[in-house]
């Protein structure tokens, strides 16, 4: 076959955006981007995150106390105060300027997001008045802690334990609650909208930094398969996507009906058959028979021998892999215990992966899969028990679990002809 690209495909049964309302012990796979002092960081990261909601701030002030009687000498400590201030998600700057002397520097505590007190580092001298303290405001907002990483946080404040995290070219991918990962705390089941996401970022020289402003969370397809509904379930239209089918028997619920879509096929004992949009990224390949193969010579995109050979319906990715698409997938991996032979290269980002073979692309759809809740499609026994993550061997395929793989090339020749022939 003369077939030299990559395109990815998938299985789904259903495909539903997060809306706030969370399953219990759920995860949330998060991608974000971070600059190093305005450059994009490679390499590994520490990171920590907390899930907050958002309340107005104030910023803290203090006063001066001097040292020696008039004309004063030095700082002796501060008054804070009309403000204490409150809202800080790290330590604030203090500057102390003003009053005839200079060399007086000093240090604020927090305990929870509020300012407590000043240290003194230095008291400075030849003071004449007391000099003006000013304290760096807060964010906007404060923040109120549901979750961070390690449990530990509180009204925003910073965890205590990080967490390693692959960054190339500033992208990153992480995925939010899952337990397999050390110091990652599950996520519980709420329904609270305005929840954001804050990082901190540590490069490993400078230390840990909030990265500013704290992100809202954003609906993400990932896609599910369903087989029970053990309470009362409740559907956003607009986030599904694919086809769902549940036994009427495995309801205890209800689906209001002013959420479902209007393409509704059946309702009837035997279940609810929906049938809804398109995955985004992806294009839908239509089931039907078509002529694989080469029927009108050179010009053709292979050399097999013409066929006619009938295709089932499938979802394909529209663009070919990018490299930060790879890349963001890869570094997961590798976090997770995945080993790949080659690690992917190419001119640019946006441009599409090069210098992998198969078996990395196998073990790469495994942990795309993965990473968006999906079952993986390639294992390394007949019984589907062992995801393939590691090695060059020939893979056992579960063609009918949801995750991402590879196309057929009926699949990959059906979706290139775009429906047409010769």
């Amino acid at each position: 076959m003369k077939i030299k690209t990559m395109l990815i495909s998938v299985a789904l049964a259903l495909l539903a955006g997060m809306h706030q309302a969370v399953a219990q012990n759920t995860t949330f796979t998060y991608q974000g981007r971070v600059l190093d002092n305005g450059t994009a960081f490679t390499g590994t990261g520490q990171f920590q995150f907390a899930l907050v909601f958002a309340s107005p701030t104030q910023q803290a002030f203090a006063t001066a106390e001097m040292g020696g009687a008039p004309p004063f000498e030095f700082v002796n400590g501060f008054t804070l105060g009309p403000f204490f201030g409150y809202g800080y998600l790290t330590a604030p700057a203090v500057t102390i300027t003003g009053g005839g002397g200079s060399g007086a520097s000093a240090t604020a505590n927090l305990t929870g997001n509020t300012v407590t007190s000043l240290n003194i580092i230095s008291p400075g001298s030849g003071y004449t008045s007391a000099p003006t303290v000013t304290i760096a405001p807060p964010p906007n907002f404060s923040y109120t802690n549901y979750w961070s990483n390690d449990g530990t946080s509180m009204n925003g404040s910073e965890p205590s334990a990080s967490i390693p995290v692959g960054v190339t070219n500033g992208l990153f991918t992480v995925v939010l609650g899952d337990t397999t990962v050390s110091n990652m705390a599950p996520i519980g089941a709420f329904n609270q909208p305005g929840l954001q996401l804050q990082i901190w970022f540590n490069d490993g020289t400078h230390g840990f930094a909030a990265l500013n402003p704290p992100q809202p969370l954003t609906p993400t397809p990932y896609a599910v398969y369903a087989t029970t509904a053990g309470s009362a379930a409740s559907v956003a239209a607009a986030n599904i996507t694919g086809t769902i089918s549940v036994a009427a028997t495995n309801i205890t619920g209800t689906i209001p009906t002013t959420e479902l879509p209007v393409s509704v096929i059946t309702n009837g004992a035997s279940g609810v058959n929906i049938t809804l949009a398109t995955p985004p990224g992806m294009a839908v390949v239509p089931a039907g028979s078509f002529t694989m193969g080469n029927s009108i010579g050179d010009s053709d995109i292979t050399d097999a021998n013409p066929t006619n050979i009938y295709v089932s319906q499938f979802y394909m990715d529209i663009n070919l892999v990018s490299l930060s698409q790879w890349q963001s997938v890869y570094y997961w991996a590798t976090n997770h215990g995945y080993g790949f032979v080659n690690a992917g290269t190419d001119k640019a980002a946006n441009t599409p992966v090069e210098a992998v073979d198969w078996f990395d692309c196998v073990k790469w759809s495994n942990a795309r899969s993965v990473q968006g809740g999906l079952t993986p499609v390639y294992y390394t026994d007949a019984g589907f028990t062992h995801i393939y993550t590691n090695g060059e061997v020939a893979p056992y395929q579960n063609l009918s679990a949801n995750g991402y793989r590879l196309p057929t090339e009926a699949e990959w020749e059906k979706a290139a002809r775009g429906g047409l022939s010769g």
